[in-house]
């Protein structure tokens, strides 16, 4: 054979290589999964995998693994950077039987979970995250369905995490829990009906954890819908939370040395007992911000009691609030202190023997421009104290220490 036919040769052998499947065993940037695949497979387009552990053992880190038709591809731990991405239109489930649905306890990786179908059957946690802080790690849940856990939908400590168009229901649990440093952007979830019992909650925040909610929904039917606790940060904007069972947002700072900040703004917030409730014990502080939103509870509004030695301050503006029986706004123990401007206050019942704001205990309140429509506009009693700016519109009675600044 001469060089050239034999050259020519060579660079057909090549490029026929290039378009074969890799053998089994190798790792590729891109691996597939379908329910007539074999993990004995080589994971390529024309030779897919069964698994989601069997196509990432094949996967270049970094890389993706596409899921080809609707089936179950069961649970896995990832330790690497990775995408798990199913198309719209595709279902990708997996079924936890036992412990986690999604495994993630390696520092250092960025993983993308997208359109996955995460069904409890007596399994503990949908997604477990947990990848420590010895390094950036970062995780995205875009386009998800988690239900039916024993424990949490998603579980996250320490990194970061990002959700986002994903729908977290029915666990028994709590629906979204934020440990230990976890940093969480939620954008357009739904949490549903999570939580057994008030012991949970369908976002749970705490242990120095941070959550940033936008453009979502938390409801829950006996739990808090969201509770914030030791160290947690809550921000919340444009959403819907919502509590039949107890409170909307619960703010709690039991120990000393600990600080809870919440933010509320241009949100809806209902509660049966109450729509935002902080308290804080001995040492510790509850910061709480409520702007431009709409509350309503058959009780009380919003609670802000210190009666357990914290220090908690508040700011409540531009809100438009409705009781049914108790009061609108309600601060207790000397380390409350509230400034109240500019809000809309109703009451739902004639009957009620609600006030509009309402100051107990040494509690102090800063009222100025709200619009009260109650029985009890403006009350204290037991040594607490309310400020008035001059300029309220007070239909109900003032009553108590009330401390007029150019009328009340």
């Amino acid at each position: 054979m001469n060089r050239p036919a034999r050259t020519l040769l060579l660079l057909a052998a090549a490029a026929f290589a290039s378009m074969a499947p890799p053998a089994s065993g190798a790792v590729a940037q891109r691996t597939f999964v379908a329910s007539n695949g074999n993990d004995n497979n080589a994971c390529s387009l024309v030779a897919p995998c069964r698994s989601f552990a069997g196509a990432i053992a094949k996967t270049n880190a970094g890389g993706e693994v596409i899921v080809l038709d609707s089936a179950g591809y069961g649970p896995v731990t990832i330790a690497q950077s990775v995408s798990i991405i199913a198309p719209a239109g595709v279902y990708a489930g997996v079924s936890v039987f036992s412990g986690n649905g999604v495994t993630i306890t390696t520092p250092g990786i960025t993983v993308t979970l997208r359109g996955l179908s995460i069904n409890g059957q007596g399994g503990d946690n949908g997604i477990f995250y947990v990848p420590g802080a010895a390094s950036p790690s970062m995780l995205h849940v875009e386009s998800c369905t988690i239900a039916g856990l024993s424990a949490s939908g998603i579980y996250a400590a320490f990194g970061e995490i990002a959700i986002s168009d994903t729908v977290v229901r029915d666990n028994a649990g709590t629906g979204i829990f934020l440990a230990f440093h976890a940093t969480a952007t939620l954008e357009r979830v739904r949490s549903e009906h999570n939580g057994s019992t008030v012991a949970y909650a369908g976002i749970y925040v705490t242990g120095g954890a941070e959550a940033m909610v936008s453009d979502s929904v938390v409801t829950s039917s006996l739990s808090q819908a969201i509770q914030v606790q030791n160290a947690g940060k809550l921000t919340v904007a444009r959403s819907t939370i919502t509590s039949i069972g107890s409170h909307g947002i619960q703010g709690d700072a039991p120990y000393s040395g600990q600080s809870v900040i919440i933010n509320v703004e241009s949100s809806a917030i209902v509660g049966q007992t109450r729509c935002v409730y902080a308290t804080a014990s001995t040492g510790a502080y509850v910061e709480v911000g409520i702007a431009r939103s709409t509350l309503a509870s058959p009780t009380i509004v919003i609670e802000a009691n210190s009666d357990l030695g914290g220090s908690i301050n508040g700011t409540i503006t531009s809100n438009r609030i409705a009781t049914g029986f108790f009061d609108a706004v309600y601060a207790t123990g000397v380390g409350s202190r509230l400034l109240v401007t500019k809000n809309a206050m109703d009451r739902a019942s004639s009957l009620a023997p609600a006030a509009g704001i309402d100051a107990w205990n040494g509690a102090l309140i800063v009222a100025g421009g709200n619009d009260i429509d109650s029985n009890a506009g403006l009350q204290t009693k037991t040594g607490g104290t309310i400020q008035s700016r001059g300029d309220n519109t007070v239909a109900g009675t003032i009553t108590g220490n009330v401390v007029a600044i150019g009328g009340h």
